[in-house]
């Protein structure tokens, strides 16, 4: 059974979603590693928000490297794979960082991409009860991913790609459909 699974994709489309709806199906726990963005921005006394948490993610990888947040993740991921439970990794932001996992956590760990198109992101993130994001927020966040994390990177060369354009209902079938070979060995 794969027991390490990390999901990618841009934001708004729906990827800790797509986690808790797998964690149902594979009992595994779910490390949300942006936590790690946002222990740093409060160690270093910076106002809580999107603008800090930019600052130190850009500011982390430019000190130690594209995989910084993977490093600094491993010891955890490593603890929890010792308790035998799958660990699922909200989020993978380059394939650097899902390199990192596979050398030091899991060699046969699982990466995923959750697509939707920017219509169906920008109308979650705009609703969303905390860090809700306008359309041209959500566009700078995209040119940021895209062009200096190459977060497309990470979804081209992860080994499912999910569509998640309709309901929930619709994703736990499709992301059910698409992991049953992955986690029955």
């Amino acid at each position: 059974m794969t027991r390490l699974i990390a999901i990618t994709g841009y934001s708004g489309a729906g990827k800790t979603t797509a986690l808790e709806i797998i964690q149902k199906k594979c009992a595994g726990s779910i490390l949300y590693v942006g936590r790690i963005v946002g222990d740093e921005v409060l160690r270093r006394g910076l106002p809580p928000g999107p603008a800090s948490e930019k600052s130190v993610r850009l500011q982390l990888r430019h000190e130690h490297g594209m995989a910084a947040l993977a490093h600094l993740a491993t010891p955890q991921i490593v603890r929890e794979l010792g308790s035998d439970k799958a660990v699922l990794i909200d989020a993978v932001c380059n394939i650097e960082e899902f390199n990192h996992y596979r050398l030091h956590c899991d060699r046969e760990a699982l990466l995923i991409s959750i697509e939707a198109s920017f219509d169906v992101r920008a109308e979650r993130v705009a609703s969303r009860p905390s860090k809700a994001l306008s359309r041209e927020e959500l566009l700078e966040r995209d040119e940021v991913e895209r062009c200096t994390l190459r977060t497309d990177k990470a979804m081209e060369s992860a080994a499912l790609h999910v569509s998640n354009e309709a309901s929930l209902d619709a994703l736990a079938v499709l992301l059910s459909n698409e992991l049953r070979d992955f986690l029955n060995h």
